[in-house]
């Protein structure tokens, strides 16, 4: 089961020329694959995303399957500011300090809500917040920089709404940490793979061409292609904006408790497929049958 792309972890050695140890990692994957087949092992990626940039580098498919955050022990209950009218409660502003803008950004926002708006806009700043102070907030804005996040799934869990920005937005912004990795060379492709076949599935490199001039259209357009795979476009009930207007209109008007409720059902539905999942898949792996164990 991995998040990270496939080569990060040797990344340094392939650009340090270091051909034995890649030599030995593509040895030690076909390994792997050779488990897979034979049904000794599950591989499995942590979005679609990273499962269709796996399946570019390797030429396998794999599942994906999004962490269901079974950890987290928080609630929705977002806190309620009697006596200040007209302010009714805060939407975080989820931010690490990864984005340049992001500060700019919650300024924008807070100027254009003026004294009268009734939700308070708190930036996170990078800090550690427990999910019972998450849960608190009434909504969450999320900013992302890669094809997805961990905290999108903790949030969802606690079935807090939350607010990210359209696929007009996300094209650039789910690339932003690949253009950070490279150069590093972690975009390799298999020795064995026929890089022609794999053009013809995909036709744009998830790293290479994401990563192009904003005014390449062919950068315009891999970064507009990839971007649909991104869990932000595909997790059930994210709420989407166009700017900083956008934002603020669809919070005006945000039935925060209805959502939640939404959220909820929709999680429940998740945690029954990833269920059958795992269990069809141990039942191969300790090699039962259902018709064996009946």
């Amino acid at each position: 089961y991995f998040g990270p792309p496939l080569l990060l972890h040797i990344a340094r050695d392939i650009d340090r020329g270091r051909k034995a140890i890649v030599s030995d990692f593509w040895s030690g994957f076909d390994e792997l694959y050779a488990s897979m087949v034979s049904g000794r092992c599950v591989v499995a990626a942590e979005s679609l995303f990273r499962s269709e940039q796996f399946y570019y580098q390797v030429g396998i498919e794999v599942p994906f399957l999004r962490p269901m955050s079974v950890w987290v022990n928080a609630t929705y209950s977002p806190r309620v500011y009697e006596g200040r009218s007209p302010l009714v409660g805060q939407v975080l502003v989820h931010n690490r300090g990864r984005l340049r803008y992001e500060p700019s950004f919650i300024r924008i926002l807070s100027l254009m809500a003026g004294s009268t708006f009734q939700y308070e806009f708190v930036a996170q700043f990078g800090k550690m917040l427990p999910f019972e102070d998450i849960a608190g907030f009434h909504a969450v804005v999320i900013l992302p920089w890669s094809p997805e996040l961990c905290i999108l799934r903790n949030i969802f869990k606690m079935r807090v709404p939350m607010f990210l920005p359209d696929r007009s937005l996300l094209r650039n912004l789910v690339h932003i940490s690949n253009q950070r990795l490279l150069p590093a060379q972690y975009y390799l492709q298999h020795p064995k793979l026929n890089s022609a076949v794999m053009k013809s599935m995909h036709p744009y490199d998830p790293f290479l061409d994401t990563a192009r001039p904003a005014a390449d259209p062919v950068g315009v357009a891999a970064r507009a292609y990839w971007a649909e795979y991104s869990e932000y476009l595909m997790v059930p009930l994210l709420q989407h904006f166009k700017g900083a207007a956008d934002l603020l209109v669809a919070l005006s008007v945000m039935e925060g408790k209805k959502l939640s409720s939404r959220m909820r059902a929709a999680y429940l539905q998740d945690m029954e497929e990833m269920r059958a999942f795992w269990a069809e898949c141990l039942l191969q792996l300790v090699g039962f049958t259902f018709a064996g164990a009946a």
